[in-house]
């Protein structure tokens, strides 16, 4: 698959690259950003005549809602797409777990700019890499980076002793939140912690729930 796409390629022609991220959905809001961005870059690299070849950008709407079979259609859709060469996203961690197999198999590597789950790209004791090498790359630090910064802060600038960690229970909330909690526990801090779904609408009896003397949440 990935010959094929390769042969195809000429910088006499346009190249195609698919932008898979919430278009619509309960963080469409987010997804605009990258969408925009990503014409941004297209726009800035066509108008420059000496770039070959030139770009054009093929939309797939992940919606980013929670479950991701959205996803897995986009994935899908460029996958029977031969004349997209890249792609960039999807936006969520989990969409990439369940896409992952999709994307090799089309000879893709999608290249993200919000995915931060640390098994996605990295093995850990205990977890395997969730993606082959070489067929994932993302331009952010992973949540194992982010999580150290967060907990140092909390801990050496904040200097809080008591905290309270909620996540809303999707891959890129929990894998965060874990390396948090083990910082800070490292740190003698004491750590609770709390769940919310994304379709909950209604936070009062978790915040009820807050043990007494919990300085930051």
């Amino acid at each position: 698959t990935s010959a094929a796409r390769t042969a195809g390629i000429s910088c006499k022609k346009k190249v195609t690259i698919g932008v898979a991220y919430p278009q619509t959905g309960p963080v469409a809001t987010l997804g605009a950003n990258q969408w925009n961005w990503a014409k941004t870059a297209a726009k800035a690299w066509n108008k420059n005549k000496k770039n070959k070849p030139k770009i054009t950008l093929v939309q797939g709407d992940t919606q980013l809602a929670g479950t991701t079979p959205q996803a897995l259609q986009v994935a899908h859709a460029f996958r029977s797409n031969g004349k997209i060469v890249a792609v960039t996203g999807p936006a969520g961690s989990q969409e990439m777990q369940d896409t992952a197999s999709v994307w090799q198999s089309a000879g893709l590597a999608p290249v993200s700019g919000s995915e931060t789950r640390v098994a996605l790209s990295r093995a850990k004791k205990g977890t395997p890499r969730e993606t082959t090498k070489g067929y994932f790359f993302r331009t952010v630090p992973n949540d194992g980076q982010q999580g150290d910064n967060v907990a140092s802060y909390i801990h050496t600038k904040l200097k809080k002793t008591k905290v309270e960690i909620i996540d809303d229970e999707e891959a890129y909330s929990t894998g965060l939140a874990d390396q948090v909690k083990a910082d800070l526990q490292k740190d003698k801090v004491t750590v609770t912690t709390n769940h919310v779904s994304q379709q909950d609408t209604d936070f009062s009896s978790v915040i009820d729930s807050i043990p007494a003397g919990t300085q930051l949440v």
